[in-house]
């Protein structure tokens, strides 16, 4: 196995790895009675810090999809220039 090969498996693995765990830190979409009648520790000023981390998290997930994509597709090329 060549060194690139090697380096580009590893980095898959590794943005592999990252993209579950931000998927397992991902909040549930089911609400319960909780959205029909909030209580009072949670504000205006609670629900848009959830906001936030819900928007950081998914730019995150959207990132390192693209990053693994690309690392698959990289990998498959450099192998089979490699095969030749």
């Amino acid at each position: 196995m060549d060194v690139l090969t090697l380096i580009g498996n590893i980095l898959l693995l590794v943005a592999s790895i990252c993209l579950i765990g931000l998927v397992l830190l991902q909040p549930g979409k089911a609400a319960g009675m909780g959205s029909v009648m909030p209580s009072d520790d949670e504000g205006t000023f609670g629900k848009m810090k959830i906001k936030s981390y819900e928007t950081k998290l998914g730019s995150l997930i959207k990132i390192f999809t693209v990053v693994m994509f690309v690392l698959a597709i990289a990998v498959l090329v450099i192998q089979r220039l490699n095969a030749k």
